[in-house]
Parts: structure tokens; sequence; C-alpha cells
């Protein structure tokens, strides 16, 4: 397996969007690291963007696995 990093930009209301799935998308995160696919990662301070690291088999793995999380389909983060 290798680590990606996942750059995402967030949304002009990312704060917003993200306030009712925080927890999902926190509780997410945590059983993805307990299984060793997420290895760290985190908002900016400044909220614009978002940094994750992923352990997968290939790219497309990553992009599912960004691409089922709460903040993504709660568009908090951008495509």
């Amino acid at each position: 397996m290798s680590v990606y990093h996942a750059a995402i930009a967030t949304s002009e209301d990312y704060i917003e969007r993200r306030a009712k799935h925080r927890q999902a998308h926190l509780d997410r995160i945590l059983g993805l690291r307990t299984q060793g696919l997420v290895v760290a990662g985190g908002p900016a301070p400044d909220g614009r963007t978002v940094d994750l690291f992923y352990r997968a088999q290939q790219r497309s793995d990553v992009i599912r696995l960004v691409g089922e999380d709460p903040y993504f389909l709660a568009r908090a983060y951008r495509d």
C-alpha cells in the first residue's frame, strides 16, 4: 500500500456546511484510521483547505474514500 495526500478545497461556507455532519465525519475518519486507511489530516487554520493522508492500494481508492465522506456529500468539500 502507498500513502496518498489528498489536498481538498473547501466551500466558501465550509464551517456552516460541516456543522451538522461533523460527528459523522469524525466517526468515519476515526474508523478509517483504526482500519489503517487514514494516516493523518485536518483542516488548514483558515478553513480553506483540508489535508488528509490515506493509505490505499491505488489512487482510485482515495477518490472513493473522499467521495464517501459526509463533508463531501454535504458539499463542504469542493470537487
